[in-house]
């Protein structure tokens, strides 16, 4: 699913990297559990220091406009940071938390997008 045009990313992508909070999600869904494309959903999240923040959230945005994601078209419905006293938050919201395959493919695509260091793991919540 297109997120908007590229103009708007343009602009979007400079407005995230200057403000809090962040929250980008593909086109028509809002960030919110009750949403109906979210309601069966869930969301992997990261737990970082303030560090790594600007790039770890940089590399998921492109990769959920370029859906660089092992998932289907539209499964990754979109992506909230977090600010928290001395780390940050990163979710990545999903769309069908039931199939345990895809969560799997997605939990693979984020580990191998992020690189993550060690002691640095992603955590699951299903909404």
């Amino acid at each position: 699913m297109p997120i908007g045009t590229f103009l708007h990313f343009v602009s979007s992508y400079y407005f995230m990297l200057t403000s809090l909070p962040r929250v980008q999600f593909i086109d028509g869904v809002k960030p919110l559990w009750e949403d109906e494309h979210c309601k069966d959903g869930g969301a992997y999240k990261i737990r970082m220091p303030k560090t790594h923040t600007a790039k770890y959230w940089e590399d998921l945005l492109l990769a959920l406009v370029g859906e660089q994601f092992d998932a289907e078209s539209g499964e990754v419905l979109g992506l909230v940071l977090s600010s928290k006293f001395n780390s940050d938050v990163v979710s990545i919201w999903h769309k069908t938390a039931n199939s345990e395959e895809t969560r799997t493919k997605l939990k693979a695509s984020i580990e191998a997008i992020l690189q993550l260091e060690d002691g640095m793991k992603l955590d699951y919540e299903n909404f």
